[in-house]
């Protein structure tokens, strides 16, 4: 059963995080999406209830839209040195955009 509230899309779009304000932006690759929050595949592992900010790159319209969240869940990837993680987005922000027609 999944429990997902919001259904995922896929999304492939550049993302850029951070996970303190002194800290410089590093970036990601996005893998879905939803209006609740976003996975992203990293080189670095991040603990779990880290708060981040995430710059989303979406291109139609072309904008950046930033938004706070929090890791709430971090998974290896196999034979690799990245991780995937989710992330929860902790405020209402206007990304609640129609994502099928970002893509």
């Amino acid at each position: 059963m999944d429990k997902r509230q919001c259904p995922r899309f896929s999304f492939k779009e550049s993302i850029a995080y951070q996970t303190a304000q002194e800290v410089p932006l590093a970036g990601s690759l996005s893998a879905d999406i939803s209006q609740g929050g976003v996975r992203i595949r990293i080189q670095e592992f991040i603990a779990l209830r880290t708060v981040v900010h995430l710059k989303i790159h979406l291109t139609n319209p072309a904008r950046v839209v930033p938004v706070k969240g929090e890791v709430v869940w971090v998974r290896e990837v196999p034979h690799s040195e990245s991780y995937d993680v989710g992330i929860r987005f902790l405020e209402a922000t206007h990304l609640m955009f129609n994502v099928e027609r970002s893509q």
